[in-house]
């Protein structure tokens, strides 16, 4: 699994917003160190059902890891 790290959260939404991708979150569910996304990611004309766990150390996301089914990414059997 590749793991990839950046600095500071600017860096990391500055990654987001260059790939221009659309969030739909559904359910937001979490404590005090974990949170648990349910959301839809818009690529263009394909959507996709995504689940992002993402665990905190010191109100910091430490670590994150995502789901989802890459099917309609996937060309047309």
């Amino acid at each position: 699994m590749a793991k990839h790290t950046r600095d500071s959260a600017e860096a990391y939404f500055t990654d987001m917003e260059k790939m221009k991708f659309k969030y739909r979150v559904e359910k937001a569910v979490g404590d005090d160190t974990d949170v648990f996304l349910w959301y839809h990611i818009a690529m263009g004309k394909k959507t996709i059902a995504t689940c992002g766990w993402y665990h905190l150390i010191n109100e910091k996301i430490a670590e994150l890891r995502v789901l989802f089914d890459p099917r309609p990414l996937l060309p047309a059997a």
